[in-house]
């Protein structure tokens, strides 16, 4: 998910778990621990989040 979110910048978890090939509810827990650890941000969007690397995760 990292990865994804180096190559790809900010991105929906619909379109992550497409991509992915990860279910939503199981990519959305995983995106909620990097969350707490710091290394993902994420913003409340109209319908859903937008999710991204925290400043300062980027190596």
């Amino acid at each position: 998910m990292l990865a994804y979110l180096v190559e790809h910048g900010a991105s929906k978890a619909a379109a992550m778990s497409s991509d992915l090939g990860i279910l939503k509810r199981t990519l959305r827990s995983d995106l909620a621990r990097l969350r707490e650890g710091g290394a993902v941000a994420s913003e409340r969007l109209t319908r859903g989040r937008l999710y991204r690397l925290a400043d300062g995760s980027e190596g």
